[in-house]
């Protein structure tokens, strides 16, 4: 199976009435579009990822050499579309709370006399949380307030049996009114777990190491995947073990952050952490499951304590990120893997 993105204006209206703005989204699964329409003077706006599940010739061929006939492979086909539609279903009765970007409506659509399908799922439209960092100094309170936010979504997501398995900055988005969310969890997991090479080019940066050694895991991963990205945004961009220094980056191998991550190896506080905020981070990303939270909740009130007890000279306090041309992407974060772990769930 491939997984490409179909001309999504061929679709107008959408639903018959969304009308198409503008791409604002690329990704392994799909494009995301921003869409809107008009009714008695107002304008509504929403958001839609298009996915395209063909079946491609090497795939045709490897399955017919195995005595797969073509019904077969419809089946085989059908049933992947049928796994994805059961877990939007997820994702839609879940889009009722404040911390989980909305799922709002999704569309199957056959392409005639082929076996490929494209997907259309529109959901709730919120600012990209890595754009928002673009446009917005954080303080120390609004980085407390995001890694509660966050936590509350983990739990919602984690009381329904769902584990993310993805916490990074591009799955987290920001509301107007400046509630941030969780969202891109299940559609893309349910594809990971289909498309092996999708889970093999899979950047580990986040990543929890029981996973990335192809280990057993339970949902106390995404805890350590939130600590990360806390760590991360209260250490100028920078992930552990990566030098301070901008010069000393560039003498550095890409991977040893990463490696001596992987390894245990206990890292410093984050650059702009107070003690007691730092004490709570390293614990959601301790190196064994065992000596994380057991649960978001715990985090969250962790975070709630250290919040209450901050000075409010020091909740004001501004997050400064890396400056602009210190250093590049490749350098703040480790490469993507070209082969990586076996899928554990």
């Amino acid at each position: 199976m491939q997984i490409t993105s179909s001309d999504i204006y061929q679709y107008q209206p959408l639903w018959g009435k969304w009308q198409v703005d503008e791409l604002i989204g690329q990704g392994a699964f799909g494009q995301v579009y921003r869409i809107s329409h008009q009714e008695y003077g107002q304008t509504y706006t929403s958001a839609v990822k298009i996915i395209t599940i063909t079946e491609d010739d090497d795939n045709r061929e490897a399955d017919s050499s195995t005595n797969h006939d073509a019904n077969t492979l419809r089946r085989h086909s059908q049933g992947l579309i049928q796994n994805l539609v059961s877990e939007v279903n997820i994702l839609y009765a879940l889009s009722g709370y404040s911390n989980i970007l909305g799922y709002h409506d999704h569309k199957i659509i056959q392409h005639k006399g082929k076996a490929s399908w494209d997907i259309l799922i529109r959901m709730e439209y919120a600012k990209p949380f890595s754009v928002y960092l673009t446009e917005k100094q954080m303080t120390m309170q609004e980085v407390i307030a995001f890694g509660i936010d966050l936590c509350t979504a983990l739990d919602i997501c984690h009381s329904h049996g769902i584990i993310h398995r993805d916490i990074k900055d591009e799955n987290i988005f920001v509301s107007e009114d400046g509630v941030f969310k969780l969202g891109d969890f299940g559609v893309s997991m349910k594809l990971s777990q289909k498309f092996r090479a999708a889970v093999m080019r899979g950047t580990p940066n986040f990543m929890a190491p029981e996973i990335y050694h192809g280990e057993a895991y339970n949902a106390s991963v995404d805890i350590y995947s939130l600590g990360i990205v806390m760590y991360r945004l209260l250490n100028h961009g920078r992930m552990p073990f990566v030098p301070h220094d901008p010069q000393l980056i560039h003498s550095i191998d890409d991977r040893e952050p990463l490696e001596r991550r992987m390894r245990g190896e206990p890292f410093q506080n984050p650059d702009q952490a107070d003690d007691a905020l730092a004490v709570v981070i390293k614990k959601a990303c301790a190196y064994t499951e065992n000596d994380r939270y057991a649960s978001p909740l715990l985090m969250k009130k962790a975070l709630a304590n250290v919040l209450e007890k901050m000075a409010e000279s020091v909740k004001n306090r501004l997050v400064t990120m890396l400056e602009p041309g210190k250093a590049s992407n490749a350098q703040l974060e480790p490469p993507a893997l070209m082969s990586g772990p076996q899928e554990t769930r």
